[in-house]
């Protein structure tokens, strides 16, 4: 069993069409998040939705969040901090124009705990 806390994940940028942002993949089991910051570097506001989906769509999915982030501002996405996701439990996001990004640490769990 091996424990990994505050694992990077690298950024992603967000498109205005479906992005994972989240995906645990074997040999890691699921994934606890630790953080979860969404960062608007446009001069305009963005909205940015969120969903927990099986596969890599939206559509599959449930929607979980929806942030409004004003222009060079970020925001901590309540609604995953904390959670944990099995593999094939993703998280998909949008935003409604470019410059949107998330940055995010997790805990991972191997397939043996």
């Amino acid at each position: 069993m091996a424990i990994k806390s505050n694992v990077g994940v690298p950024l992603v940028a967000i498109a205005v069409a479906d992005t994972t942002v989240l995906n645990p993949v074997a040999p890691v089991e699921r994934i606890a998040v630790t953080a979860f910051v969404l960062h608007n570097t446009n001069a305009s506001s963005r909205t940015i939705t969120l969903w927990e989906s099986p596969n890599l769509t939206s559509a599959s999915g449930t929607e979980i969040a929806v942030y409004e982030i004003g222009p060079d501002e970020s925001a901590d996405v309540e609604e995953i901090i904390g959670q944990g996701y099995l593999v094939g439990r993703n998280i998909i996001a949008q935003a409604s124009g470019v410059g949107v990004n998330v940055v995010s640490t997790v805990t991972q769990y191997d397939a043996g705990s």
